[in-house]
């Protein structure tokens, strides 16, 4: 199933499709998305100053990028540029905007595979962790 992304109200993020969630994003200004294809996202509400439309950049296409198609009427039914996926996106994270670049740094460094794997040293430390402890 396709995925598709966008802003509502004025502090939500919807996914709809093989993703279907929402996140709040009050003062979205330059908050980022990576999806689980290594698609990197900058969301902005509004867009321009002025403009109560949702903003969507493409910072970093992933493999299941398809397009963005853009909005700048802030009386349309979805008032909000919408991203698209094609099938099998699994997962999404937010990326805090001071650490952007970071994050970046790290997906041309490294394959998305590798970055969203929990690691053999990760697995032995949870096995060392109670959590009943507190």
């Amino acid at each position: 199933m396709t995925t598709k992304i966008y802003g509502t109200s004025d502090d939500l993020i919807e996914f709809e499709g093989d993703i279907y969630d929402e996140i709040g994003a009050y003062m979205a200004q330059g908050k980022g998305l990576l999806l689980s294809d290594g698609t990197v996202l900058e969301c902005s509400y509004p867009k321009a100053p002025g403009l109560g439309v949702w903003g969507f950049k493409l910072i970093r296409a992933g493999s299941l990028f398809d397009r963005i198609e853009e909005c700048n009427d802030e009386d349309a039914e979805v008032y909000s540029d919408v991203v698209f996926f094609k099938d099998g996106l699994t997962d999404f994270w937010e990326i805090l905007p001071e650490h952007k670049q970071k994050a970046l740094d790290l997906l041309n460094k490294y394959n998305i595979e590798e970055l969203i794997t929990v690691s053999p040293h990760e697995q032995l430390m949870q096995c060392m962790y109670d959590e009943q402890e507190y």
